[in-house]
C-alpha cells in the first residue's frame, strides 16, 4: 500500500514537471553584452562576451549578435543604435558574419532543441525592406517548412537617426512542433526582442522512463524491508 501511495506520488510529481516545462518562454536578451554573439547563452551557457545565461534550450548560429546602446557609438541621436524598444538589449543578424557571407547570405538560425508548438510571438523592428521568418520542423532549418512570418518594413523614415526606431509585435501560428527559425532574411536590417513561444514538455517517452526507473527503485526499497 505504501509503494502504491510513493507511486502515485511521484507520476504526479513528474506530471507537474512536465508542465512546468510547458510554460511560455520569453527571451529578451538582458545580460547579453554588446556586439557578442548571442549563441549558448539560452541554454545556461555563455555568449560571445562570456556572459552566463539561463537555460531556455535555445541556442542561436554565430551570426545572431546582441545590441544595446551603452557604448554611444551608433548613428542616432545621442550614439543609439535603437530607440522605442520594449527591452534594453535587442538582438540583430550580423549580415557581414563570415559564415553568413560564405553561405550566401544564409545560415542565420534560432534553434529550440526540445521544439516549440502553437505559435511564434516576437516584437521587431526592420528597414530597407520587409523580413520573412521561417518556421521550421528541424534544427537549422531542416525539416518540413510549418510556417512563414511576414513582417512589415515598419523602421524606416524615423527621426532620431537610429535605424531601428518602431517596433511592433507580430504572432505566427502554426501546427506541428517547430525546432529552428531562420532569421537571416533581411540581415543587418532586422532586430528583434521578447521572443516568446510554448516550450515542448518532457516528452511522453522520457516521462514512462523515469517512471519506471522510479518505480523499480520503490521496489527495491520495499523488498530490502522485508
Amino acid at each position: 500500500m505504501h509503494t502504491l501511495k510513493l507511486a502515485s506520488a511521484l507520476a504526479a510529481g513528474l506530471l507537474s514537471m512536465a508542465s512546468a516545462s510547458a510554460a511560455t518562454v520569453n527571451l529578451d536578451f538582458s545580460g547579453t553584452g554588446q556586439l557578442a554573439p548571442i549563441g549558448n547563452y539560452y541554454i545556461g551557457g555563455t555568449d560571445g562576451a562570456g556572459n552566463v545565461g539561463v537555460d531556455h534550450n535555445t541556442v542561436f548560429t554565430q551570426s545572431v549578435l546582441a545590441l544595446t546602446n551603452g557604448d554611444g557609438l551608433g548613428s542616432g541621436t545621442g550614439g543609439t543604435y535603437f530607440t522605442g524598444a520594449p527591452t534594453t538589449n535587442v538582438a540583430f543578424v550580423n549580415a557581414y558574419d563570415p559564415e553568413l557571407v560564405a553561405n550566401g547570405g544564409t545560415g542565420s538560425f534560432m534553434n529550440v532543441s526540445n521544439g516549440f508548438d502553437t505559435s511564434l510571438t516576437l516584437t521587431y523592428s526592420s528597414i530597407s525592406a520587409p523580413t520573412v521568418l521561417n518556421i521550421f520542423s528541424g534544427l537549422n532549418g531542416t525539416g518540413t517548412l510549418l510556417a512563414t512570418l511576414n513582417l512589415a518594413n515598419n523602421s524606416d523614415g524615423c527621426d532620431t537617426g537610429s535605424p531601428f526606431c518602431v517596433w511592433t509585435t507580430a504572432t505566427q501560428s502554426f501546427s506541428g512542433i517547430a525546432e529552428s527559425v531562420q532569421l537571416d532574411s533581411n540581415a543587418g536590417n532586422f532586430a528583434f526582442t521578447n521572443v516568446q513561444f510554448n516550450a515542448v514538455p518532457l516528452p511522453a517517452s522520457g516521462l514512462l522512463m523515469a517512471f519506471a526507473v522510479a518505480g523499480l527503485s520503490l521496489v527495491g526499497v520495499r523488498r530490502r524491508a522485508a
